[in-house]
């Protein structure tokens, strides 16, 4: 076992390697981290799936990674033909699902590729000068392009990936992330193309470090494009079934959601509790140092909004949240050996204290509210609180 690294948390986290030279973390020895349970044991995990718990699915892949670094295999007809219709039905604009099309069929025009065509008479990369320029370098392992990935939560996977082809990196990629986060990553692949087509054929210096948030930014423009698009189809109705839904009389609503930010390495939440008329009661926003995983991020701003609620003696009988996988992982029995799994069993045991409450899934339109505070949270030096005796600053 080799000496442990620590997160920024104070965390240690003990990686164990196969026997052999290229060094894979197989498991990972890692002390439960607050806010959870203290006086629970120290558990043995497997980092290849989201509950923790070792498959032979996740361990085929794992096997097909390590067989791949040692000698890369071209993908068959059948998973081929399988990823392309899966390709065209992304909700993604046009124009990337072309991008990666091509690069999928490795017919993006790099330096390497253009010289085996002899339509160039060299292969080095025009943007570092030290090596050929390959797809996975254009798109990962240039210097620029290195600081683009940095600090994504895409970069522990894409250092394991220097000699697999890029049909495999988008299949590991895609079966390691959740849709949106999958998305994200492609948008990511043509921000980077474009920066280095930008950097060669106009000398335009690109900042990598922005790519990130260009690329949310990107594809929530998009999102709410086809959003606009949608409602405008839909009745008076179905467009009413988007917006916040109040409680029954008498109840009240606890409404939270989180927001991520790289640029200043911040996680950020936002909680407000609402009557049956859509009434105030109390809101907060609140942020922390470092970047979660978005799922474990919006289980941490529902974990620090239910304590908030029970400081401040708010009984509080709905519960309403926008992460679908959040709400899955409650209503679960199955256990969790992961971090998250120990947020998960912290809110069990916090909803406990509010035995009327029950849990609800609404759509991103209907938790706006909770929305904006998450993300004028990330700018915050403080936790920020509010309560009815002053007008509400904020759009609902």
């Amino acid at each position: 076992m080799y000496p442990p690294s620590f997160s920024p948390t104070g965390i240690g986290i003990f990686p164990f390697f196969e026997p052999t030279s290229s060094r894979t973390p197989l498991m990972t020895f890692c002390p439960s981290p607050p806010p959870p349970d203290p006086s629970k044991p120290d558990t043995y995990f497997w980092q290849h799936s989201t509950s923790g718990h070792y498959s032979v699915r996740t361990g085929y892949h794992v096997a097909k990674q390590a067989i791949n670094r040692v000698q890369p295999s071209s993908s068959n007809t059948e998973t081929l033909t399988r990823w392309w219709k899966s390709l065209w039905r992304l909700p993604i604009p046009p124009k990337i699902r072309h991008f990666v099309y091509r690069l999928a069929q490795h017919s993006l025009p790099t330096t390497n590729n253009l010289y085996n065509r002899h339509c160039i008479s060299s292969p080095i990369c025009p943007r570092c000068s030290l090596c050929f320029e390959s797809v996975q370098h254009a798109l990962f392992e240039c210097q620029e392009m290195k600081k683009a990935w940095s600090g994504t939560i895409f970069i522990s996977i894409i250092k394991t990936t220097k000699h697999m082809n890029i049909f495999d990196i988008l299949l590991l990629m895609q079966f390691n992330f959740s849709k949106d986060e999958f998305n994200l990553f492609l948008c990511m692949l043509w921000k980077c193309w474009n920066a280095r087509n930008a950097s060669v054929f106009r000398n335009q210096v690109s900042r990598p470090e922005t790519i990130e948030q260009e690329a949310q930014d990107y594809l929530a423009f998009y999102q709410a494009a086809q959003d606009k698009r949608w409602n405008h189809s839909q009745s008076t109705s179905d467009r009413d079934l988007l917006v916040w839904e109040p409680p029954p009389v008498g109840f009240l609503k606890l409404n939270t959601d989180a927001a991520i930010s790289s640029h200043q390495n911040r996680t950020g939440g936002g909680a407000l509790v609402r009557d049956h008329t859509g009434k105030i009661i109390a809101a907060t926003a609140f942020n922390r140092i470092g970047q979660l995983h978005p799922q474990a991020a919006e289980g941490w701003a529902l974990l620090e909004a239910l304590k908030w609620c029970q400081d401040k003696g708010i009984n509080i009988n709905h519960v309403e949240v926008d992460c679908k996988n959040l709400l899955t992982e409650l209503q679960t029995s199955n256990e969790n050996l992961t971090s998250f799994g120990n947020i998960i069993n912290a809110i069990r045991r916090l909803l406990s204290s509010f035995p009327t409450v029950t849990l609800h899934h609404t759509r991103r339109q209907g938790n706006t509210a909770a929305h904006n505070l998450a993300q004028m949270s990330i700018g915050l030096d403080n936790t920020w609180s509010w309560n009815s005796q002053d007008p509400y600053p904020f759009p609902l």
